[in-house]
């Protein structure tokens, strides 16, 4: 809806369309900055209230770097949401007499840039191994792999040649064919152009 009435802001004369338009940009926008700064406070009051139960440690790195990397991105995030929103607000101008916050360097800064930052920052981090969480973790005590689904797959993949070290679980990653349920006689008949039967020689 906003991607449209953006659009059709641009190619309409009918005032009272443009002003629908404006009024469905402007509570997207908020929307979007609304969400974007929820992870801030959320955190930090997570931070603040005390806890009965020790934090059940999940992925790789401390806790302490897991937090940081979170807030770095939520505040680039927001950053980029509100300005924005904030000059959405702003009484729009004739193109003869833009305003300063409509120059190129605004536009690429806060529209691409913060979220290419974002994305740097989670490929630098290996985001994928910090906030890793195993398959199946419902309780407390999942996270470390230590219900008997996670016992299981230690002693198989343990015996494994290629396999992780038992006690890793919470490190290893699903093959293709783990995901797929794909067997591996079944692969072998796809690759040789036979039939499963009876009948194959």
């Amino acid at each position: 809806m906003l991607i449209t009435a953006n659009i059709q802001s641009f190619y309409t004369l009918n005032e009272h369309t443009k002003t629908i338009d404006r009024a469905i940009i402007l509570y997207g926008g908020t929307f979007y900055a609304i969400t974007s700064f929820l992870p801030l406070p959320l955190i930090l009051i997570g931070l603040i209230i005390p806890r009965r139960t020790r934090i059940e440690k999940f992925g790789t790195g401390r806790y302490s770097s897991k937090i940081a990397i979170l807030l770095t991105a939520a505040f680039l995030l927001c950053l980029g949401a509100s300005f924005r929103v904030g000059t959405n607000y702003k009484t729009p101008r004739p193109r003869s007499d833009p305003p300063g916050y409509f120059n190129k360097a605004c536009f690429y800064i806060f529209n691409f840039t913060v979220e290419f930052l974002v994305i740097v920052l989670y490929v630098v981090v290996r985001v994928d191994r910090r906030f890793h969480v195993p398959n199946g973790s419902k309780r407390p005590g999942d996270y470390m792999g230590s219900t008997a689904l996670g016992d299981k797959e230690r002693g198989s993949v343990g015996s494994e040649g290629g396999g992780a070290p038992a006690g890793n679980t919470a490190m290893r990653v699903k093959s293709e064919e783990d995901v797929f349920d794909d067997a591996p006689e079944t692969q072998e008949e796809e690759k040789g152009g036979t039939s499963a039967g009876p009948d194959r020689v």
